[in-house]
């Protein structure tokens, strides 16, 4: 079951074989009526759209200006459309391209078209080159818009596009499996030349419809060297892949997706192999040599940020005040954006200057500025979750999309993001935890772990209800301490708006019944600390019927409810941390009434030691005391636990829900 969810390896020094049935390929515009039928295996009344086939084809083609490959790149997308909801989000398609200037590297051709048919026969719409819209993306890339003409509920948009690279070592990921939508059939073929070498990196949980590997003669001229013997071509599909369906608490889908990703591994010159497998010291390197990473980090090269670091620690009395100041700074007065990357566009000082700037242009600046203090800051490159793992043993430059900084101050360490203004120095998103980092210094470069186990999220929940009053409720106080995450939470969806009632209640898992009055937050806007919330409150318990009088025992709930009520678990169950929460309440007996029944006090263990609910109810001649922990000792879950969660979760739900019952006294 493990494989299933982890990288598989493949290496293509030999050619192989498995099931060696034919490929069907479709050729741009082989539309025929067939596909306006909408009886396919994977579709039902809530499909939006369907892509009926895509595929892809990667080739390496020889030229005359040196030692330098093309490579070619092409893709074909072929999609009807189900539903009207879809004709607008469809319409437009844009392809961002890098190196617009390179000669090299370019966008080669587009096809596209809109058919439909009507009254029996299929009207096709060509786009025309005309058509298309270029646009500058970035400083290293161009966007290209089209729209499609004529598109309409029942339509087919197809548009196939070529493009040419000279970047070996970072070919294409091919996506089997859409975010979005189901596919019918999706092939990817990969063409290499005798002197090169990739391995394959499978990911995702759906087995593979068809692979074929085969030896072949081809015709490859690289300068004044032919080519013609050792070719290999590697063909894969799938066939009705239902779209991604993220399932609740998949931090990582990007490593659930079906889909094929590639590194260079050997290169040969005819005579020797080259091992082109980078380690970690030879990143490091490269990364530090980077005119848009290391060197432009250099203390020489940013002087002109020297007056910014002036003025804002001004008022510091010892580094780590400085090292506060220009945190807060960078948190204060730019609004972050994201795009995945960790290499910057731009200069530092012009960067400093704008108001909006992208996540890996902040915590660089974050370095550049606490050097110029002399503070010892070093960035560290990570991929988060969302964007998936990424191999510590072949690794990649590609599957990083995220920097941060490392700080040393007086002995201490301290890992800092200023993209959250309302994140504390010293701490991290949760998307960062992500497992490996590697720091990248001259000095002191090396490997990190940022683990989500490494997270407890202690909680602690404090009621006392006394006696019922003249309008059968209950008053009392609570005092509720939010673990650092959940405060972050409540801060970024709350403080803009201000702090109601209503959201206090859903944030803390307050009863709707409870009133509150004298709300008080602590350290509500001291990121460093977590939040402490405290409250006078009113609890009414139900009409009281024949002498009985039912009470909840629970004005704050451990857990809202179940998260888990599918039946079937297909990915890992992925938590952010551990939790750890301890509820006590201490219920005053009412005057006039005594005790029938109790709810039973129980422990549970989930998997043994992989969590525990316990719920301790004891009483005396006045008071009821209930005691309540919920433990969740790991953050990983595979499939096969998902029944025991499941009903682990169930169980809570059901016993929180219990309530005293008092009998008059007559």
């Amino acid at each position: 079951m493990l494989k299933s969810f982890s990288i598989t390896i493949v290496s293509l020094f030999f050619a192989s074989v498995m099931n060696c049935q034919d490929l069907t390929e479709r050729k741009f515009g082989d539309v025929n009526s067939n596909d306006f039928v909408n009886n396919f295996p994977i579709i039902n009344s809530d499909t939006k759209a369907v892509i009926l086939y895509s595929s892809g084809k990667i080739s390496f083609v020889g030229n005359s200006y040196g030692f330098h490959l093309l490579i070619k790149i092409q893709k074909h997308i072929r999609i009807r459309i189900l539903q009207k909801s879809e004709v607008d989000k469809l319409s437009k398609l844009s392809f961002i391209y890098i190196n617009p200037g390179n000669s090299k590297d370019n966008l080669d051709s587009i096809k596209a078209a809109t058919y439909n048919y009507v009254n029996g026969n299929i009207e096709k719409t060509q786009i025309n080159k005309a058509d298309l819209y270029t646009q500058k993306n970035s400083l290293l890339s161009e966007k290209i818009s089209f729209a499609f003409p004529n598109l309409r509920e029942g339509s087919i948009i197809e548009y196939e596009t070529e493009y040419y690279t000279t970047n070996i070592s970072n070919l294409p990921e091919w996506h089997f499996q859409d975010l979005t939508y189901p596919c019918l059939q999706s092939n990817f073929q990969l063409t290499t030349p005798p002197f090169i070498n990739y391995l394959v990196i499978r990911r995702g949980v759906d087995s593979l419809e068809q692979f074929t590997s085969f030896n072949h003669n081809d015709s490859l001229i690289i300068y004044d060297r032919m080519y013609k013997e050792g070719f290999t071509t590697y063909k894969w599909s799938m066939k009705n892949i239902t779209s991604f369906e993220n399932e609740q608490y998949v931090a990582k889908p990007n490593d659930y997706i079906d889909k094929l990703s590639f590194v260079v591994y050997q290169i040969s010159n005819g005579e020797d192999i080259i091992n082109t497998k980078k380690d970690w010291s030879s990143i490091t390197n490269l990364l530090l040599k980077s005119k848009r990473f290391g060197v432009v980090l250099n203390k020489e090269a940013n002087s002109n940020l020297y007056k910014t670091s002036e003025r804002v620690c001004k008022n510091a009395d010892n580094s780590l005040e400085c090292a506060k100041a220009i945190y807060q700074y960078l948190q204060n007065n730019f609004k972050v954006y994201s795009d995945n990357d960790i290499f910057l566009a731009e200069e530092l000082y012009d960067i400093n200057k704008r108001k909006e700037v992208t996540e890996e242009e902040i915590n660089l600046l974050l370095i550049a500025l606490l050097r110029q203090k002399d503070i010892n800051a070093e960035p560290v490159i990570l991929s988060t979750k969302k964007f998936g793992n990424h191999s510590t043993q072949y690794p990649n430059i590609e599957e990083f999309n995220y920097v941060i900084c490392k700080v040393e101050l007086n002995g201490e360490k301290y890992y800092l993001d200023a993209t959250d203004p309302k994140l504390g120095f010293g701490k991290l998103p949760l998307k960062c935890f992500n497992g490996h980092a590697r720091i990248i210094s001259d000095k002191d470069s090396g490997d990190v772990y940022f683990l989500p186990d490494s997270i407890v999220e202690k909680k602690s929940i404090f009621v006392s209800l006394k006696k019922m009053n003249a309008v059968d409720s209950f008053s009392g106080y609570t005092e509720i301490n939010l673990g650092y995450y959940e405060s972050l939470k409540f801060r970024q969806k709350n403080l803009l708006k201000g702090v109601s009632i209503f959201d206090t209640k859903n944030e803390m898992l307050l009863e709707n019944n409870v009133k509150l009055e004298q709300m008080h937050y602590d350290s509500l806007t001291n990121f460093d600390y977590p939040i402490k919330f405290t409250a006078d409150l009113s609890f009414p318990v139900n009409e009281i019927e024949n002498n009985i009088l039912y009470v909840n025992c629970n004005a704050v709930s451990l857990v809202e409810k179940n998260p888990f009520i599918a039946q079937k678990r297909k990915f890992p169950i992925e938590f952010d941390f551990k939790t750890d929460v301890l509820s006590t309440t201490k219920i005053e007996i009412p005057d006039g009434f005594k005790i029938d029944e109790l709810p039973a006090s129980v422990r549970v263990k989930l998997n043994e030691a992989d969590g525990l609910f316990e719920y301790i109810v004891s009483s005396d001649n006045e008071n009821i005391s209930i005691r309540a922990k919920l433990k969740i000792n790991k953050t990983i879950f595979l499939p096969e636990d998902y029944d025991s969660i499941r009903d682990f979760y169930a169980f809570i739900i059901k016993k929180q829900s219990e309530q005293i019952v008092f009998k008059k006294i007559k």
